[in-house]
């Protein structure tokens, strides 16, 4: 899905600029600022739900199996 609507976006932006380079400036656009504005924006909704998501939570300590015994980290021996 996400792949499919850069492949439209990439193909819409080439068509507006091989228009503007195939016309002289007095000539009108066969894209006009609004037509491209509201693509963008369209565009920019679509990502704006993949980018807002929470970040995942971070992975909580495992508890330990049955049968086993919960590992406790050893204290600093002394004259170390």
């Amino acid at each position: 899905m996400v792949s499919k609507k850069i492949e439209d976006a990439i193909k819409f932006m080439d068509g507006v600029k091989a228009d503007r380079a195939a016309k002289q400036l007095y000539e009108d656009p066969a894209y006009t600022c609004d037509l491209i504005i509201g693509t963008i924006n369209g565009l920019k909704k679509d990502t704006e739900g993949i980018f807002n998501l929470p970040p995942p939570k971070p992975k909580s300590p495992e508890a330990p199996k049955e049968g086993e015994a919960p590992t406790v980290p050893e204290p600093p021996k002394e004259g170390d």
